[in-house]
C-alpha cells in the first residue's frame, strides 16, 4: 500500500466518524430536550382563574372547550381552545395571564351541523 493510499483511507476515516457519531449525539440530546418542553391535558377547573379571565378579555364571548399545560425552558404556558362567533381560537397564556398567541380558524360546516343537533 501506497503512502497516498493510506492517507487517502484516513481522511475517508475522518470524514466518515462524525457520521458515525450524530445518531450517538442525537440520541444523548433528544432525551434532555424532552426536559424542557411537555405538554398534558389539563381538566378546565385545573386552569389558574387569571389565565382563564386572560382569555375571555382577549376573545370576549369564547366559550373554552379544551386546556393543555405545556411547560417550555421552565416556564408553564397554558393553551386553551375555544370557540367564539363560529371561530375556533387557540390562545397560549403565560401562567401570570399574559397573552402570548392568539391563532384563529373558521370552525368546518361538519363541526357546526354536529354542534346543532
Amino acid at each position: 500500500m501506497t503512502l497516498q493510499e493510506i492517507d487517502n483511507m484516513s481522511t475517508l476515516f475522518r470524514l466518515q466518524r462524525p457520521a458515525r457519531l450524530l445518531p450517538l449525539a442525537l440520541a444523548a440530546v433528544l432525551p434532555a430536550c424532552a426536559l424542557f418542553e411537555q405538554e398534558e391535558d389539563i381538566p378546565l377547573a385545573e386552569v389558574p382563574p387569571v389565565v382563564m379571565q386572560a382569555a375571555q378579555n382577549a376573545v370576549p364571548g369564547i366559550t373554552i372547550t379544551e386546556a393543555e399545560l405545556e411547560k417550555d425552558d421552565g416556564e408553564m404556558i397554558y393553551e386553551l381552545t375555544g370557540e367564539a362567533d363560529g371561530q375556533e381560537y387557540e390562545i397560549e397564556i403565560g401562567a401570570d395571564g399574559s397573552v402570548l398567541e392568539i391563532e384563529q380558524e373558521e370552525v368546518e360546516e361538519e363541526e357546526e351541523e354536529e354542534s346543532a343537533e
